[in-house]
Parts: structure tokens; sequence; C-alpha cells
């Protein structure tokens, strides 16, 4: 009995992260400008998230990016 090839291997980007130094400002551009959807609607959040089609993209406030990678 001779064994199945594995299948093959897919590489997708599951998240990209931007690091804004305008959150409110960038999340307007890519939810009314390009039409990205976010299930988040708070008036003032700390991260905003969009939906894509499988791929989430996160705008992340630029300063504490930069904390978080110790930059």
């Amino acid at each position: 009995m001779t064994s199945a090839a594995p299948p093959p291997r897919i590489n997708r980007i599951n998240l990209v992260c931007l690091g804004v130094t305008d959150l409110a400002r960038s999340r307007a551009f890519y939810r009314d400008g390009m039409g990205f959807e976010t299930p988040n609607n708070e008036a003032d959040p700390q991260i905003v998230f969009f939906d894509n089609g499988g791929t989430k993209l996160e705008l992340f406030p630029l300063e504490e990016l930069a904390k978080d990678i110790n930059a």
C-alpha cells in the first residue's frame, strides 16, 4: 500500500496590521473611501479591524505598535 501525497500547501496572509498616526482618519479612509467593512462601530475604538474576504486589515496606533516591537 502506498501512502498518498500530502495536499499542496496554500500560503496566504490572514492579517495585515498597519500602524497609523490618526486612527479616526484612517478608519474613515478605509471604510468610507475604500468601502471596507468593519464590525467595530465604536465611536472611539483603540484598534480597528476590517473584514476582507478571509483577510483582515488591522489599523493600530503607530506609537503603540512601536512599543509592541520595542522600537
